[in-house]
């Protein structure tokens, strides 16, 4: 049977049996709610405009070069509601502050947005 984290994209994982899969970047009451948001009607901003777009990662581990290696995971999202993902323009993920000196192991995601009707 399924893990939960067999049920969370493998895209937005690197690799089958990555540390990620079952180590403490990936939880799996954090998947299900994830799961939840989607089935309320929430969006995916990245995922919706982005669908098969592979290595696009929001978190790198710090040993091992994960980031120059690109080995990675998206765990931060901006999930939509209904009405705002009418207004979805463009989410980019933005490695530039993690590839500074001494960064965060997240990096931000940026979305735009129309204005309202």
């Amino acid at each position: 049977m399924p893990s939960a984290a067999d049920d969370f994209r493998a895209i937005d994982i690197l690799g089958s049996g990555s540390q990620f899969r079952h180590g403490s970047a990936l939880k799996v009451e954090q998947i299900f709610r994830y799961r939840a948001m989607l089935e309320l009607g929430y969006t995916d901003a990245f995922r919706s405009l982005h669908p098969n777009e592979v290595g696009q990662f929001t978190f790198w581990d710090y040993f091992r070069q994960a980031f120059q290696n690109n080995r990675g995971i998206r765990i931060d999202h901006f999930l939509l509601s209904p009405a705002l993902a009418t207004r979805l323009k463009a989410c980019e993920i933005d490695r530039g502050p993690r590839a500074l000196e001494k960064p965060s192991d997240h990096t931000p995601i940026i979305v735009t947005l129309s204005d309202p009707p």
